[in-house]
């Protein structure tokens, strides 16, 4: 279909759809790898990863001045235009000697560069950019920029520039010239100048035809069509006063914004920062969780308590301020079919390329070591002379809850809050060092890769039925349009992988069988007969849909439970590195804190116990 010949509106719509596919296309395997291997997580189907920041309205901020390109209509409120954001440079810069005489010897300049475009043949380029500025009659600055403009000897009335600020450069010449980049030619609209966009690839056509559309520069001539008659035309245009007060217009409107602070304020609002902050140390982020209560705490907040004996570190569970619902899976169920057998195949492959590359690479004498954790009674204090070995295994036995038990008991107001006793000692034990030769790794290797394709095997089942049934349970949504289609709990273990399985079951046959009724009825409230045909039609889709994802929903989501909570176990490699991050924070940030600081906490603590008993 020829761009003429289809429709911009749906043209435009299925564009974000291209994109993201292209995109997923080129980063799901790094991004599948990334969460499987590294954060233990489900991988995402290509079928439908591709339509999650859709779908999920992950907030954007796009840091552009509305003046220039505003919010479209059909972008949605999580969506931010703030403004451009800049770096002033111009105020500790001091040009050279034979810069600042040649803007004293005459009229304002063009500036022509093309920042670290890199051309085939950059003497045919220097010669034409030198015929159009003498076409033009103009002055001009050529930046010499990465691709080596220029020569060694310009014509009068060309200066050859180096490295030099664009916010101090801007404010001397008359208009731009360049290749569109959004940097350039954001400083180059803020700065009031005409802009002459000559692009070359990526978003750079897009930034000239947003400039163009505008009003603050000529139509953008891609380079492969350049000439020198159209590089000086568009010069000549560039300099027409309509344009001219276009752009200064605009200029004066992105003076009024203030994109840095709009910036901030869209990124705080999107993370609901009020609801991270810790409650001993409002200023500060909340990394911690007391168990069994909404107690957030700090770093150094949770640092000086553990010191004091008022909380122990068994209390304390890693806070995760947003849980972003990625499991919603596939949008009918012959995707979730197709992506059960791909997921299958592509374990496999990875399984068997994975088991030979580490088999290829075995070597003798693998050592593994169990270091001291000796005994303290202020452990934070202990723990500042840690090693890095000694504060992981400490991590380890936090996520494996394995922390030793109480020999002394803690202070009583942790009772009071519904926590466990525990000790405020650190167990030592022996180290232990053993080593194996190359044909017990090897062993040891097989062995992992036969367990390893056991599970996927046993995995199959799971992913089947889960997938199919997710496929089901979307399916009324993304086919008929139906909004009753209610959003699925999350799985985290067996417990709810059974409550989910339960609650699919009950509300999908309701759901099914009510929606007979229900959609024909409102279908014919809100477009009268056509509607309520319409409500037919998605009545009938309903039924089969959402009593099929109550059948498939009971082994699949309490089969995707069980794997789940065989999987926890797993995780405690990744949890320790996390809870050794926060850990290792915690101890710097008690050794900074001074005694006031420290005790201040204290004194919270003590008001928030108080309310809290």
């Amino acid at each position: 279909m020829d761009r003429d010949e289809s429709d911009p509106k749906f043209a435009n719509y299925i564009s974000y759809t291209m994109m993201e596919l292209l995109a997923w296309q080129g980063l799901g395997d790094v991004i599948n790898r990334f969460r499987a291997k590294t954060l233990n997580l489900d991988p995402i189907s290509p079928l439908w990863g591709y339509q999650l920041l859709s779908r999920m309205r992950i907030p954007f901020t796009y840091m552009w001045s509305p003046s220039l390109i505003p919010k479209p209509q059909d972008w949605g409120s999580h969506i931010n235009i703030t403004g451009f954001s800049f770096l002033s440079k111009a105020s500790t810069y001091t040009p050279p000697d034979d810069l600042a005489e040649f803007l004293k010897a005459g009229p304002p300049p063009v500036y022509i560069g093309f920042g670290s475009i890199v051309v085939d043949k950059p003497d045919e380029l220097t010669k034409m950019i030198f015929g159009a500025v003498k076409r033009a009659g103009v002055r001009a600055l050529v930046s010499k920029g990465w691709g080596g403009l220029g020569g060694n000897e310009p014509p009068e009335g060309v200066f050859l520039l180096g490295n030099v600020p664009h916010d101090w450069l801007f404010q001397y010449v008359s208009c731009v010239v360049h290749h569109g980049g959004a940097g350039t030619a954001a400083i180059g609209i803020a700065m009031g100048k005409p802009t002459v966009v000559v692009p070359f690839f990526g978003d750079q056509p897009f930034w000239g035809a947003m400039i163009y559309k505008a009003g603050a520069g000529p139509e953008p001539v891609p380079y492969k069509m350049l000439t020198e008659e159209s590089l000086a035309n568009s010069i000549t245009t560039a300099l027409k006063p309509d344009i001219q007060n276009a752009v200064k217009s605009m200029a004066a409107r992105i003076a009024d914004e203030n994109g840095a602070a709009d910036a901030a304020s869209s990124f705080q609002k999107a993370i609901n920062v009020d609801s991270m902050r810790c409650l001993v140390c409002p200023e500060r982020v909340a990394v911690w969780r007391i168990r069994k209560t909404d107690i957030r705490l700090s770093s150094l907040a949770a640092a000086v308590l553990v010191d004091e004996h008022l909380i122990h570190w068994v209390h304390l569970k890693l806070i995760r301020h947003r849980d972003w619902y990625v499991d919603e899976g596939p949008s009918g169920p012959i995707s979730g079919a197709i992506a059960t057998a791909s997921s299958v195949a592509t374990s496999t492959i990875s399984l068997f390329v994975e088991y030979t590359r580490n088999f290829s690479k075995l070597s003798a004498n693998k050592t593994f070591t169990q270091l001291d954790i000796p005994p303290a009674r202020n452990p934070v204090q202990a723990a500042t002379e840690f090693t890095q070995e000694r504060i992981e295994a400490v991590a380890y036995k936090i996520a494996a809850k394995t922390f030793p038990m109480p020999a002394q008991i803690i202070n009583k107001r942790v009772d009071n809050l519904g926590l466990t006793k525990t000790s405020l000692f650190l167990q030592s034990k022996s180290k232990r060092t053993s080593e194996h030769g190359r044909t017990y790794n090897a062993a040891h290797e097989t062995e992992h890769f036969a367990v390893s394709m056991a599970a996927t095997g046993l995995r199959v089942p799971v992913a089947l039925f889960y997938n199919l049934a997710n496929g089901f349970h979307n399916a009324p949504l993304y086919f008929f349009h139906d909004d009753t289609v209610r959003k699925r709990d999350k799985i985290t273990g067996f417990g709810s992988g059974v409550r989910v399985a339960g609650k699919e079951f009950t509300l999908g046959m309701f759901d099914g069988f009510t929606g007979i009724l229900t959609l024909p009825y409102r279908g014919a409230k809100k477009e009268g007969v056509t509607g309520f045909c319409t409500g037919v039609g998605k009545g009938a889709g309903a039924l089969i849909f959402k009593t099929s994802a109550a059948a498939f929903g009971v082994p699949g989501y309490t089969l995707k439970g069980l794997e789940k909570q065989f999987e926890k176990r797993y995780n405690r490699e990744l949890k320790a590195k996390l809870i050794t991050v926060r850990l290792r924070q915690g101890i710097a940030e008690f050794e900074r804190a001074s005694k006031e600081q420290k005790e201040e906490i204290t004194r919270r603590w003590g008001e928030i116990s108080a309310v809290l008993m």
